[in-house]
């Protein structure tokens, strides 16, 4: 018997590993407790207003790009890494979420939005150290049925695993 592929946008037909998505510790625990990986900004240009953002941030939330998608930023890589690679700060490497979504590619998704800025997004392939070819975009939040698990890394503890509840 043919087996259907599944041909909604966005959604591939199958998944040869997970996606991860890494956070502060104090959001996993939001996270967890809101059963949600909210949407943020898609760092399709520049920010233009600094204090506007840091408001917005303050707020835990931050969609500054009028006209664009918010996105979960997801990568390819299992391993966080350290130093300037993926443009992450040090305290979002605390918790590594494994999801099982369909995601587009960034640096794919991002020429085809309304915002895009071409040489910001660049510099943000530079200041990623190389790796934005492993960053993927998925623009919906992402449901807790979606994540395969949550471990602080640096406790090394599984906060959370599908199944296992």
């Amino acid at each position: 018997m043919k087996q259907k592929r599944n041909l909604s946008p966005g959604r591939p037909a199958a998944r040869a590993q997970h996606l991860y998505h890494y956070t502060r510790a104090e959001w996993a625990d939001s996270i967890l407790r809101e059963g949600v990986i909210r949407t943020t900004v898609p760092n399709l240009r520049p920010p233009t207003d600094l204090e506007e953002v840091e408001v917005l941030l303050s707020r835990g939330f931050v969609q500054i790009e009028a006209g664009s998608p918010s996105v979960v930023w997801l990568t390819s890589e299992d391993r966080p890494g350290s130093g300037d690679d993926h443009g992450l700060p040090q305290e979002k490497r605390a918790v590594r979420i494994a999801v099982d979504v369909g995601a587009q590619p960034w640096n794919r998704w991002a020429p085809r939005q309304k915002n895009y800025d071409k040489q910001w997004v660049r510099h943000l392939g530079r200041v990623g150290g190389g790796k934005s070819s492993t960053w993927h975009v998925h623009t919906n939040p992402i449901a807790m049925r979606d994540v395969v698990e949550v471990r602080d890394l640096i406790t090394n503890h599984v906060l959370y695993s599908r199944g296992a509840e």
